[in-house]
């Protein structure tokens, strides 16, 4: 999906459907504001494969990134590519994995019907939250990072 999505930017960039009727492109601040809705793994691969995506993308990820893969979640260092942390603790598939606002805490989404919140510094689970009867698809932190929202496939919403 990311490669694809960076293909169409950089075919709507060369084919100059994101350009201005004289020529020049649309103000690097629309595409900043356009990245902010990319995954981190779009945005690594528009900052990866295109100047504008590198010009665009210089301030966002970088820090750390957060994927999952199975049952384990993993925080990745996006300036050194270096793992930092293995997030172990579901008994089933992740579907979703988000970082706080203030990229202390992590929370995971899981088959095992949790949610689980991490320390992004020391990889340390701090709290389990249960309480679904189904699939946990979703989950995020609220603006604030004092709150955490989870939907399941059960058709709840919990807000934590």
């Amino acid at each position: 999906c990311g490669e694809e999505l960076s293909s169409v930017l950089q075919s709507m960039v060369k084919t100059r459907s994101m350009r201005r009727p004289d020529g020049t492109t649309l103000m690097p601040e629309l595409w900043r504001r356009v990245a902010k809705f990319l995954s981190p793994s779009e945005i690594l691969i528009f900052k990866r494969t295109s100047r504008l995506g590198q010009q665009v993308t210089a301030d966002l990820l970088s820090g750390k990134i957060v994927v999952a893969a199975g049952r384990k979640a993993f925080i990745f260092d996006t300036e050194t590519n270096k793992l930092l942390h293995i997030l172990e603790g579901h008994t089933d598939s992740i579907w979703c994995c988000k970082f706080s606002k203030d990229g202390r805490r992590v929370v995971t989404a899981s088959d095992d019907h949790t949610a689980k919140i991490w320390d992004s510094v020391t990889g340390r689970l701090l709290l389990t939250l249960s309480g679904h009867t189904a699939w946990v698809r979703a989950c995020d932190f609220s603006p604030d990072s004092t709150r955490v929202i989870t939907a399941s496939n059960d058709g709840t919403a919990r807000v934590w």
